[in-house]
């Protein structure tokens, strides 16, 4: 359970980190590697290329 939740806190970080580049202008889109991405929309930032929505055109391909 406790690996699970070391998991699940680094994934939370990563997000963070990725909004962080993102509202810098740092110019880092990982979802442009996968043309299914564009299908998918960050629910934060409401834009396809977030590091969520990248883990997820991952996993459904």
């Amino acid at each position: 359970m406790a690996e699970i939740l070391k998991i699940i806190y680094a994934l939370i970080i990563l997000h963070l980190l990725f909004l962080t580049m993102v509202v810098t202008g740092e110019s880092f889109h990982p979802c442009k590697i996968n043309e299914h991405c564009t299908t998918y929309k960050c629910l934060l930032t409401g834009q396809p290329w977030c590091f969520m929505d990248f883990c997820l055109c991952m996993y459904f391909n």
